[in-house]
């Protein structure tokens, strides 16, 4: 490889009197080896010699030659990639191996559309295991077993739309399991991915992906990470057209780099799920299944849904929001839940038809300036099984407690009762009706007093026990 090697390459192009002439490329029950170099460092006079390689020859002609054709039942092992492809239309690769190429295992890249790789073993290659970038339109990569490779597993990578990612086992990669990266419309089902970095990472601006029916187990760092588009920072998120904002992975076509549209539904995750979420708009948990507990880890992001309802084990709701911009956040709760919010955060709780209001207890901790708003409510008032519950008029200042036993009033929200239990430092500042009532009462085990609604009290663990809000005054 370093002096140049011989190489495989099938190319496309478009003739002088704009004729194209396309390429066709067959491999069945072959073993092909030791092919190919990285020419874009060792200059030998020409390009894209990688080991087996299909091209069109000048970007210019993509739209109008092509190349195609089929591996099937055949080994690509130890070249410097198994397989890359510019300009492919309807390639498949079916039922071979690839594995120890010195970089990627499946490679395809300019306006590869309709690449399917199909019941595949990939492994133990040095870069990513299969990746289509640049442009890849309606790719399917199912039925694969992708593992041990140097980089990801499997990746869909800028501007690729349409994409499906079914039904493959991907673990042990070195870094992540499935990347999305700046792609839309992408559908991630019957996977099963573990022993991975994050096992699903999706971010650099990617819109509409749905997330469903796979299983999630013991991946190091996350199950699921959502991420704006530089993936060191955490905090900026400015527009990342700019290459040089970030890391190297620099084509990009989007104005913004934030993470739209995401549904991730009826997942099982087997241990203790770990979700990372990082500049994202619009995002979506419902119905997965948590065997062992869930972490949600919030930050950044705006109108986001998160379940644990039917988690099995504990859960844990970390929501902090960018202090220029308040954010919206939505739990379904289950009890004993921890919440920790900052006040440049809303907060939505969200009961269902599972969902006693009576016994609705969570440890909430608040910290930063601001008031944070805490809300509890249902969709749909017929899912409560007896009383009213829809709104809960308090909004945490600071401090940690428990909150539990949380009933409503039923004249038009203006009583409250709940228990507090203060923690350790005794203190918690809570404003109660703000810009619903001029005055209220509030009546603790020992004592009671009234004050506007705008002001902020402070608790301490003498106060721990019954507390009742009263709206004395709508405004």
């Amino acid at each position: 490889m370093a002096d140049g090697r011989s190489f495989l390459r099938v190319e496309a192009f478009v003739d002088e009197e704009g004729t194209p002439a396309n390429g066709l490329l067959e491999i069945e029950r072959s073993t092909i080896s030791y092919l190919g170099y990285d020419s874009r460092y060792v200059h030998l006079g020409t390009f894209s010699a990688y080991g087996i390689s299909l091209k069109v020859q000048r970007e210019e002609e993509l739209q109008n030659a092509t190349v195609t054709g089929h591996i099937i039942n055949s080994t690509l092992s130890h070249n410097y990639r198994g397989f890359y492809s510019y300009g492919a239309h309807d390639f498949e690769i079916r039922d071979s191996e690839i594995h120890n190429n010195s970089d990627y295992g499946i490679d395809g890249h300019d306006d590869t559309d309709r690449l399917s790789v199909t019941g595949n073993l990939v492994y133990s290659n040095g870069g990513t295991g299969l990746i289509c970038s640049r442009r890849c339109d309606n790719s399917v990569f199912a039925d694969n077993v992708v593992r041990g490779n140097g980089a990801n597993g499997i990746v869909l990578h800028d501007i690729s739309t349409g994409g499906r990612i079914r039904n493959n086992r991907v673990f042990e990669n070195v870094q992540d399991g499935i990347v999305i990266h700046d792609s839309h419309n992408t559908l991630i089902s019957y996977n099963v991915i573990h022993d991975n970095r994050y096992g699903l990472r999706i971010f650099a601006g990617s819109v509409a992906t749905t997330v469903t029916k796979n299983v999630f187990r013991e991946n190091r760092e996350a199950d699921i990470f959502v991420k704006h588009g530089n993936l060191d920072a955490e905090t900026d998120l400015s527009d990342y057209s700019d290459g040089s904002k970030w890391n190297g992975q620099n084509i990009a076509r989007h104005n913004s780099s934030r993470v739209w549209g995401t549904l991730i539904v009826e997942n099982n995750f087997d241990s203790h799920a770990n979700i990372n979420v990082r500049g994202a708009q619009h995002l979506g948990f419902a119905r997965n299944d948590y065997a062992a507990g869930v972490t949600f880890d919030i930050r950044s992001s705006d109108n986001v849904e998160l379940d644990g309802f039917g988690s099995k084990g504990p859960v844990k709701y970390v929501l902090r929001a960018e202090p220029a911009n308040i954010a919206n956040y939505s739990i379904h709760p289950v009890s004993d839940a921890e919440l920790s919010m900052t006040g440049n955060d809303r907060v939505r709780v969200i009961g269902g038809r599972l969902m006693i209001p009576q016994k609705l207890d969570f440890r909430l901790q608040v910290t930063g300036d601001g008031h944070g708003e805490l809300t509890v409510e249902v969709a749909d008032p017929r899912d409560v099984r007896t009383g009213v519950l829809t709104y809960i008029p308090i909004s945490p200042v600071s401090g940690t407690a428990t909150i539990s036993r949380y009933r409503s009033g039923f004249a038009a929200r203006r009583s409250i009762e709940m228990n507090i239990n203060t923690d350790n430092s005794g203190r918690l500042r809570l404003t109660a009706f703000e810009g619903l009532c001029s005055s209220v009462k509030w009546s603790f085990d020992d004592r009671s007093f009234i004050t506007p609604a705008e002001e902020v009290v402070e608790m301490s663990e003498a106060d721990d026990g019954t507390l009742v809000l009263k709206c004395l005054a709508a405004k």
